[in-house]
């Protein structure tokens, strides 16, 4: 393990668009997260980046949602400006239950987005912290799009080593991506603004927990929950020159991959965090949906073949 142990602060928020309420409901939060946003970021220092949880469907709701256009304008202005990461994925979806077709679509449609968001397209990552698990074919699909990058958190196998933050994921065809496993968990440092006067010895004591997990030295650290409509600048309640706010890339591309542990195939274990296997994982109307959506396309696909 490197000597010089750095705490990177990744500020986002982790947005399940029908897992606790409609989507009806969750947009309507949405208006507060990109209104409370825009007020953050203009007040922050400018390496202030905030991330979308990996998917652009939260910026297609919003403006779908928001009436004020002088906001949308401004929202826009910063996924432009790399200000708001969003991508690769079009939307968060449980790799499980979705058919290859759904899959791919997703990353068709994010990568889509991404471009016509004026999104910065360089040294993305895909941002998968809360799915159930993955199938093996991830590392293969993501090569396709050129991410070369993954961060996640459940699903990890059983090692034979110790967990380490540094990862190399083989997938089923031999196809490697480097994976930044979040061991902690990817709220490990969030809410400070409640929390102020003990933020200090928070961020102290998660990086001395952390430590031993990385062959870099470098700790990542998550400011940010589930559907977060109030984001919080830490550097408010942090001070010091050792306190570095970061972005997913500027964290993975000053990894050292040297040493990493390997990852296989499939990733579908409870182990380091549970799975929620069969109807946990999401509302069975969903599933149903899904089910019958590609059922569907698969169909069309064909006709269109004709």
């Amino acid at each position: 393990m490197s000597e010089k142990i750095e705490g990177h602060i990744i500020c986002h928020t982790h947005w399940d668009r029908e897992w606790f309420a409609p989507v009806q409901v969750t947009n309507r939060w949405l208006l507060k997260l990109f209104s409370n946003l825009e007020k953050v970021i203009e007040n922050a220092e400018t390496e202030f980046v905030y991330v979308l949880d990996g998917q652009t469907l939260i910026v297609e709701d919003f403006l779908k949602t928001c009436k004020d256009a002088d906001l949308n304008k401004r929202i826009m202005e910063l996924v432009a400006n790399g200000k708001l990461i969003l991508g690769p994925l079009y939307a968060q979806i449980d790799f499980r239950i979705s058919s290859e077709l759904t899959i791919l679509k997703n990353l068709e449609l994010g990568q889509k987005d991404m471009q016509s968001y004026h999104a910065p397209n360089e040294d993305v990552v895909a941002w998968m912290v809360d799915n159930f698990g993955f199938v093996g074919q991830i590392p293969q699909l993501l090569k396709m799009f050129d991410v070369e990058y993954a961060t996640i958190w459940r699903g990890v196998s059983d090692l034979n080593q110790r967990p380490a933050f540094e990862n190399i994921w083989e997938g089923s065809d031999g196809t490697k991506c480097k994976v930044l496993f979040l061991i902690g968990g990817y709220r490990n440092l969030y809410n400070l603004s409640s929390t102020r006067k003990a933020a200090r010895e928070r961020y102290e004591l998660e990086i001395e927990k952390s430590k031993s997990f990385s062959n870099s030295g470098k700790i990542p650290l998550l400011d940010g929950y589930d559907l977060d409509a109030h984001p919080e600048n830490p550097k408010k309640f942090l001070k010091g020159k050792d306190v570095v706010l970061s972005s997913p890339s500027k964290l993975l591309s000053q990894i050292d991959f040297s040493n990493a542990n390997v990852l296989h195939g499939e990733l579908i274990s409870g182990k380091y965090a549970c799975t929620f296997p069969g109807t946990l994982s999401t509302r069975v109307y969903l599933k149903r949906q899904a089910y019958y959506t590609e059922k569907l396309l698969k169909v069309v696909q064909e006709l269109l073949l004709l």
